[in-house]
């Protein structure tokens, strides 16, 4: 084999004898220094958790069984929701732990719900500006809903767009 050849053949073999190397010589046991956390949608029901005086307070309850804590600053407004089923998004921050970063209220007592602001538009009627997007006209409002208007409210309506139900999503203090 010719002398350069053999120097070729040498420097390609300690390239892939460095690759190998770097791959296996870090120690199992010592934590990365970023572990990429990875968004998830889950959907649930609320429930308090008595065993938790701080965070996560709250789990979602998935259609399993499954209970997910859910914690961070966006979680303390389940706490007017409990026992309502929603849809979370947030991110894994423990093996059964999420860190809330929107949720949107589905279902409370059974009955499919909406859930925005409650605004009053520019012609003086009422609307809910959807948190899904897009709004939800309303139809002779009450005096107690109207009294709403500019919080975050979860709302049953009838086929008409009369609220037949509702309650304020807020943070608890």
């Amino acid at each position: 084999m010719k002398r350069s050849h053999a120097v070729f053949v040498l420097a390609a073999a300690m390239l892939i004898g460095c690759s190998d190397a770097e791959k296996s010589t870090a120690p199992s046991f010592i934590p990365a220094t970023s572990t990429p956390t990875s968004s998830v949608t889950l959907r649930g029901t609320v429930i308090l958790n008595p065993n938790q005086a701080i965070n996560p307070m709250f789990d979602l309850r998935l259609d399993d069984g499954t209970l997910i804590g859910l914690a961070g600053a966006d979680a303390l407004a389940l706490n007017s929701v409990v026992g309502a089923n929603i849809e979370v998004v947030g991110l894994e921050i423990g093996d059964s732990t999420v860190e809330v970063q929107q949720f949107l209220v589905t279902a409370v007592g059974g009955r499919d719900v909406a859930d925005g602001i409650l605004e009053r538009t520019e012609s003086g009627t009422y609307a809910l500006r959807l948190t899904s997007g897009g709004t939800l006209d309303i139809a002779n409002p009450s005096d107690d809903l109207i009294a709403h208007v500019g919080e975050r409210i979860w709302m049953a309506a009838d086929d008409g767009g009369a609220a037949q139900s509702f309650g304020v999503i807020q943070v608890s203090t």
